[in-house]
């Protein structure tokens, strides 16, 4: 199957073990639409996906999240709870995005029954609006 230019982004690997030379994909890495962009213009990865996830979800019982950068300085939380958070628990939590995002973004809170996912299926943890 080829692939056009969709803006995936991934990690090239050794050559398939299967002896046809080609190469392969050790990991995909993400999509561009999933980079947080800082003020000064500068795209990074967000971090914020399941393999980084965990340590947040030990903060407050989250049972479903995603994150919306609706600007330069601010990401949305959307959040699916189990039960109303504390005050300690939200600045637990705009913590570790702040950390996990390596810039003091103001974070806000929304909650939701249900995060819905894409016309494909798929579940987007992070999705920037700018």
């Amino acid at each position: 199957m080829i692939r056009y230019d969709i803006g995936d982004f991934a990690e090239a690997g050794e050559s398939c073990p299967c002896g046809r030379g080609l190469p392969a994909l050790r990991s995909i890495i993400g999509r561009e639409q999933d980079l947080v962009t800082l003020p000064s213009g500068e795209k990074r990865w967000t971090l914020l996906s399941a393999g980084n996830i965990e340590s947040f979800l030990r903060l407050a019982p989250v049972r479903q999240y995603q994150f919306v950068q609706k600007d330069l300085e601010t990401i949305e939380a959307r959040l699916v709870v189990e039960r109303d958070l504390t005050e300690e628990e939200k600045e637990g939590l705009r913590e570790w995005v702040v950390a996990k995002l390596d810039h003091p973004f103001k974070v806000t809170f929304s909650f939701v029954d249900e995060i819905p996912r894409t016309a494909s299926g798929k579940y987007q943890d992070f999705i920037s609006e700018i």
